[in-house]
């Protein structure tokens, strides 16, 4: 019951959600295709498309929550009163809320520009060839691979 009240175990509440996320429509669709030969992933463009979104904002929202809970505490052991406040439930649901909504937005593309490519080695989904391949690795390395680190060091780091 005390965790229910504490900013930090929220973002770590909300950060197992998307990890769950991540288990199901990555590991267990991937373990569907590899042990019974049964391939959701490209049987339609619609569950290929929702799938990459739902995927794509939960890996990136589980790095982000991190750098959240990671602020939080920063706050929390401050000698500012004005920074220590700032850790609090409502500012927790207003960030959390902004996370959400920011990540899905930024990726919305995805339900428009993910398709279902022939290979060699049978259909995949991805990003559409060309430029949008392109801009699309470029937003995920800076919204899951370097800006998130790089916060959590200066966090970290920080006095």
């Amino acid at each position: 019951h005390t965790l229910r009240k504490n900013p930090c175990a929220t973002y770590f509440f909300c950060l197992s959600i998307t990890n769950l996320n991540n288990l199901i429509f990555g590991l267990l669709l991937n373990y569907l295709i590899d042990a019974y030969g049964i391939d959701l992933i490209t049987r339609t463009l619609v569950f290929c498309r929702l799938r990459f979104l739902i995927l794509h904002c939960s890996l990136v929202l589980s790095s982000w929550f991190i750098v959240l809970a990671g602020i939080d505490r920063f706050c929390v052991s401050s000698r500012n009163i004005n920074r220590r406040n700032f850790s609090n439930l409502k500012n927790v649901r207003l960030l959390t809320t902004l996370a959400i909504v920011t990540c899905f937005a930024l990726y919305s593309h995805i339900l428009v520009l993910f398709t279902i490519e022939q290979t060699e080695s049978g259909p995949v989904c991805y990003a559409e060839s060309g430029s949008y391949q392109v801009f699309y690795d470029f937003l995920f390395f800076t919204t899951f691979s370097f800006t998130p680190p790089i916060l959590m060091i200066i966090v970290g780091l920080a006095p």
